[in-house]
């Protein structure tokens, strides 16, 4: 059975944490959310107010709730489970060892070498993973934030002098 995934933005008080999972006191109930394992250090201190974009993944057998620092992880985090093979703990997995940015190169670039370095993803799932998403990624981030860079130069017939 395929599961339905609901969104939600969870707040409260950060009670406990480790690597892969965080607790959140929401007026006084526990909230048990998996992470990716890159944001652990990102984490504010325990006792912390903390909010964090979440993903509720009802299964057959489970109720999960999986937090991410941003909606666009999240928003990833959910197409990669599109992905055929790919479950939450490997989209998880994926999340917590690519950015967005440069999961977004590397699908771009079909860079199968990179994808393939996360635990859980060997070589066919790596292609499969760029097949399914090469299409869905830009259209969910039409822009990047690189796009917006403004470069400045100097106009060399200016008069101004370069600062020492």
């Amino acid at each position: 059975m395929t599961g339905r995934n609901y969104d939600r933005i969870y707040k409260g008080k950060l009670a406990h944490s480790s690597p892969a999972s965080i607790i959140i006191d929401a007026g006084g109930i526990g909230y048990k959310i998996f992470i990716p394992a890159n944001i652990f250090n990102a984490l504010p201190q325990i006792g912390s107010e903390v909010m964090l974009q979440t993903s509720f993944v009802i299964r057959e057998l489970s109720q999960t709730l999986y937090g991410f620092l941003s909606a666009h992880e999240r928003d990833v985090f959910e197409a990669l489970m599109g992905v055929t093979g790919i479950g939450p703990k490997t989209a998880l997995a994926v999340i917590g060892h690519l950015s967005v940015h440069d999961l977004q190169r590397s699908i771009a670039g079909h860079d199968i070498a990179t994808i393939s370095k996360v635990p859980g993803i060997g070589k066919k799932t790596a292609e499969r993973l760029i097949i399914e998403m090469r299409d869905k990624l830009p259209a969910m981030f039409a822009h990047d934030p690189a796009d917006f860079a403004v470069q400045t130069q100097l106009d060399p017939r200016s008069k101004r002098s370069a600062m020492p």
